[in-house]
């Protein structure tokens, strides 16, 4: 019995991992948007149905959450041993900003709390965030 205490451990890691979510809006995709530039039909094209939407269209969003590091916990009790992991989460969205001709004129990305379940009401109250890009 002393034997198997003293051979027992308990190991917790963060291990890089590279991004995996649901949703996720690439750097490739974000650096595409020119505001002045890039239309609605361009947004939608490249990004697909956003996540949220205001009545004039004038307002879009994409929710999406990512991990870039996981946690590795291993347990082991003499020569019987486990080990399982969990990604840690984080909540990002987009907000795009459109002319009344249908052309992007600001947008943000944005982390998020995840009891936050509206990014464009996060990002009116924020103002103008841009410095979150």
């Amino acid at each position: 019995m002393l034997a198997a205490v003293s051979l027992s451990g308990c190991v917790i890691l963060p291990v890089p991992t590279p991004p995996i979510g649901h949703g996720l809006v690439s750097e490739d995709a974000l650096k595409s948007i020119k505001p002045g530039t890039t239309t609605r039909a361009d947004v939608l094209l490249a990004l697909g149905e956003p996540t949220e939407r205001e009545e004039s269209d004038r307002f879009l969003a994409y929710d999406w959450k990512e991990s870039h590091v996981s946690i590795v916990v291993a347990v082991a009790a003499g020569p019987y041993g486990a080990a399982g992991g969990a990604p840690i989460w984080s909540y990002r969205c987009l907000a795009l900003e459109f002319d009344p001709e249908g052309t992007v004129t600001r947008f943000a990305r944005l982390r998020r709390n995840k009891a936050e379940t509206n990014c464009l009401a996060a990002w009116h109250e924020k103002g103008d965030p841009s410095d979150e890009q």
